[in-house]
């Protein structure tokens, strides 16, 4: 179930306990926490806030839609990025990396992918050589597959 405030423009999903001040934000499902501020994603329980005592909590932000067809590389439009180019590549079926302008710290990233097909699943994780890495394979057998990602929304966050 979809709850929706029409005055605040928030998304807040089924079972989420929650408390809100702003617009624009998007809480999920059975999460708990405090989001302050506008076009916020919270995705786990916790308390999201561009500032903590007065002092800015510094994030970069990098969101994009993806699309991957046959054996090419995923397409990305981007709708955020202060973090600088990522570059797509198909590395095998069902297996894609993208090497950021500068690696990532996976002690200080949080990247979230979303499933778009119902008999697919689709991971999302930073590797240790700081790029990152994007899994699809089939529910049934768990083969990598590819033409899963179709306006697959990927949010990467660093601290």
């Amino acid at each position: 179930m979809l709850r929706s405030s029409a005055i605040s423009g928030n998304v807040i999903l089924e079972g989420a306990q929650v408390a809100v001040m702003g617009r624009g934000n998007t809480i999920a499902q059975g999460v708990r926490g405090l989001v302050i501020g506008d076009g916020i994603t919270l995705n786990e329980d916790g308390i999201v806030t561009p500032r903590i005592n007065g002092a800015a909590v510094q994030s970069s932000t990098y969101i994009a839609n993806l699309t991957q067809t046959g054996t090419a590389a995923p397409t990305a439009i981007e709708i955020s990025n202060n973090i600088g180019l990522v570059t797509w590549t198909r590395t095998s079926a069902g297996e894609y990396l993208g090497t950021p302008s500068s690696p990532f710290d996976a002690l200080y990233t949080y990247v979230m992918i979303n499933n778009v097909n119902h008999d697919h699943l689709t991971s999302a994780y930073i590797n240790t050589d700081g790029n990152i890495v994007i899994i699809t394979c089939n529910t049934s057998g768990h083969a990598h597959e590819d033409a899963i990602l179709n306006n697959t929304t990927l949010e990467i966050r660093t601290y």
